[in-house]
């Protein structure tokens, strides 16, 4: 399969369509929490931020691109290698930590500590995975089995999803 760059219009439409799920994650989130599905609306809050911040960095890598030297055509010199460097930074907006980190971006000065650490340690990750499914805690890579049963009812309250959803209408 060959690989070529990624069009102008794709980084348009990537970063247009992101930034509309975003809002209808956010609104439907607000509609679940208000019936009293708090870890559906927490889950969807943070869907919501990792589409936000997905938004905001095609936007920004599109910017820069046009801003400097403009989009390598095929048969530039170095357009390879510029493929190569894209491939390896559409790969990120598949990782929902590294998105969660670039929500905060160059704002990390505008939250709080608590709330950095929280996506820095992965255990944004862990809650949006636990607001998701019934199961058992795993460590190392091993389920363990003398671990309580997980259900997301018990383990995101109502305070935990106000707290999100309110830091995305903030």
């Amino acid at each position: 399969m060959q690989i070529n760059g990624l069009s102008e219009y794709k980084f348009k439409k990537i970063a247009e369509e992101s930034l509309r799920n975003a809002l209808r994650l956010h609104e439907d989130s607000i509609l679940l929490y208000k019936n009293g599905s708090y870890p559906s609306a927490f889950q969807l809050s943070v869907l919501s931020l990792e589409e936000f911040a997905k938004a905001k960095w095609v936007d920004h890598y599109y910017d820069s691109m046009i801003t400097n030297n403009g989009f390598p055509k095929k048969g530039d010199d170095g357009y390879d290698e510029y493929v190569k460097m894209e491939q390896g930074w559409l790969k990120l907006l598949y990782l929902h930590p590294e998105k969660q980190f670039a929500f905060v971006g160059r704002e990390i000065f505008d939250y709080a500590p608590s709330f950095i650490s929280k996506i820095e340690e992965r255990k944004l990750e862990l809650q949006k995975q636990q607001a998701t499914y019934v199961g058992l805690e795993r460590s190392k890579g091993k389920v363990d089995t003398s671990s309580r049963v997980s259900i997301p009812e018990k383990k995101i309250k109502q305070g935990t999803a106000k707290q999100m959803i309110s830091l995305l209408n903030h």
